[in-house]
């Protein structure tokens, strides 16, 4: 069975592009539908999509980058050129190398970074949900939790791991006085479940009692709420 994968993330695309091809947790059914429909056999697929990384995971009968990419641009309303420029493809073996680092946190902006390995079993969990996922990356994904579950007991990584939304508060706090006072906008990319648990942790740890402003471009505005739904009420204070 032939595996591949291709992706974006913070190393390679700007944040307006890497938003273009965020996906919340209750578009990856569908999505995942439109994308196995698109090849003439349907291929076992995966999506991972977080704050800083959309990643595609398939296998099949032969390999198949360059469909899917071409399959994702559209997507994402781009030109295939455009992708391609920022755009990582991975095969067999390396697909799943990339998978094992990337549930370890060893490919994360903060490196060790733990929300990583819980938002890939969210991802495989979805995926299994709308049965897109086979034996093949069952076991690649599978693997890679043991892998990174091995890292963190066998290694120092994990002693001392902060996550996006800690590296962000802390440094917050040095640079404001009164965290409370504080105005916070929020991005167009912020239509993406990961940057959504991300806000709310933010404002969890950082003990916002008051968010003055919550403002971002239209299309950031859709798909925040898409995202977050009822939620997204409950953040504006005034």
């Amino acid at each position: 069975m032939a595996v591949w994968a291709l992706g974006i993330n913070h190393t390679t695309a700007p944040l307006d592009l890497r938003g273009r091809f965020a996906f919340a947790i209750d578009q990856i059914a569908p999505t995942l539908q439109a994308l196995r429909q698109s090849f003439s056999h349907h291929p076992e697929a995966a999506i991972i999509s977080t704050c800083n990384r959309t990643e595609i995971y398939c296998a099949g009968e032969a390999h198949q980058p360059d469909h899917t990419l071409d399959w994702l641009a559209h997507c994402g309303g781009v030109s295939p050129a455009v992708l391609r420029s920022h755009i990582y493809t991975l095969e067999d073996s390396q697909a799943a190398r990339h998978a094992f680092r990337v549930a370890s946190g060893l490919d994360s902006m903060v490196l060790g970074e733990p929300q990583i390995l819980g938002q890939m079993k969210d991802a495989v969990r979805a995926a299994e949900d709308a049965g897109a996922l086979g034996t093949t990356l069952n076991q690649m994904f599978q693997r890679s939790f043991a892998v990174a579950k091995e890292v963190r007991t066998s290694t120092e990584i994990g002693a001392h791991s902060i996550s996006m939304a800690a590296a962000a508060v802390r440094l917050a706090g040095q640079l404001f006085e009164d965290l409370g006072s504080v105005r916070v906008d929020l991005p167009t990319t912020l239509g993406v479940v990961g940057p959504c648990r991300c806000s709310l942790i933010i404002m969890q740890r950082s003990r916002i009692s008051c968010v003055s402003a919550l403002s971002s471009m239209a299309r950031g505005r859709r798909a925040w709420q898409r995202t977050c739904g009822p939620t997204s009420k409950h953040l504006v204070r005034h």
